[in-house]
């Protein structure tokens, strides 16, 4: 999310229903519980392979694309062993845990996108307190300008009914300010020269004369915008454990599938066909749907 500093425009809508892949988990969901309906009525396999089959290729899709990504730069992570766990269950006939593993992984992702949806609207909204101009006494003449081009130390002229544009001290004038959205103090607050007033808070009766003490970047709002922002770009300890327990995880599991597969064949003359069907029956509940949904449902509760 990127925080423009001179509030000159609105950042544009963002809604997460309205992302593709979170259109995509809707769809795989509906199709998933049509497909596992059909699969309890008796439904013949011409029904509803098809069913589960659609529902894993619509929800897994990006998670393949991000798979296939990783593994050629060489760093497996979630996303390659979550498809592989999805092919995995279709070759040995669960279509059922195929389709669902697919649409968990993507609803986590779409949890994701709420919560960043969720942040923007908060960053965006803190945004709009603040006016991107501002009323600017210099020598003797009041002209308006961006607050980006206020500098610490001018008068800045706040009428009746606008919001404050700097952070500052009263220098003339009386009025009681709504600083609700600031301090969450729900009574207008009674300002008069020597106190301090805060950008983005609205003065409601008489006309201010403010000393900016602060420029517009450096204001309390400025700063409230960068908190929320840094606070959603940082990964929760949770999620930085899931990246690097992916990250010795799939190989592991990978390697381990395939020795169950091979080694029994090899070293023991064991019939192929059981051990690799094995092998890919342990791929399959190795995959660890329930860590990868954990961390993001956690998040946005």
């Amino acid at each position: 999310v990127k925080v423009d500093k001179n509030l000159k425009q609105p950042l544009p809508e963002f809604l997460w229903w309205q992302n593709r892949r979170t259109q995509a988990t809707i769809i795989s969901g509906i199709l998933l519980i049509i497909a596992t309906v059909a699969d309890w009525s008796g439904a013949p396999d011409s029904l509803v392979i098809p069913l589960y089959i659609l529902t894993a290729v619509i929800g897994g899709y990006q998670a393949a694309k991000s798979g296939f990504y990783s593994l050629r730069a060489l760093s497996l992570d979630m996303n390659f062993l979550m498809t592989a766990a999805i092919v995995g269950a279709a070759a040995i006939g669960e279509w059922n845990e195929g389709a669902t593993v697919a649409f968990l992984f993507s609803f986590g992702i779409t949890l994701q996108a709420y919560t960043l949806d969720k942040t923007r609207h908060s960053i965006r909204s803190l945004m709009e307190l603040a006016p991107s101009v501002a009323l600017v006494r210099r020598n003797t003449t009041e002209i308006r300008l961006p607050v980006a081009e206020i500098e610490v130390g001018e008068i800045v002229i706040v009428k009746p009914g606008e919001r404050i544009a700097m952070d500052g001290v009263v220098e003339g004038g009386a009025s009681a300010v709504n600083q609700a959205t600031i301090t969450g103090e729900s009574i207008p607050v009674e300002k008069a020269a020597g106190d301090p007033v805060f950008a983005g808070t609205l003065n409601e009766q008489g006309a201010l004369e403010i000393r900016v003490t602060k420029t517009a970047d450096n204001s309390t709002l400025a700063r409230i915008s960068h908190l929320v922002e840094e606070a959603q770009a940082q990964k929760a300890p949770s999620q930085q454990f899931v990246d690097v327990f992916a990250k010795y995880y799939t190989p592991l599991v990978l390697i381990a599938a395939a020795g169950v597969m091979v080694l029994p064949w090899l070293v023991f003359q064991q019939p192929f066909a059981p051990w690799f069907y094995n092998g890919l029956v342990l791929l399959v509940i190795s995959c660890p749907c329930a860590l990868v949904i954990s961390t993001p449902v956690s998040i946005v509760s």
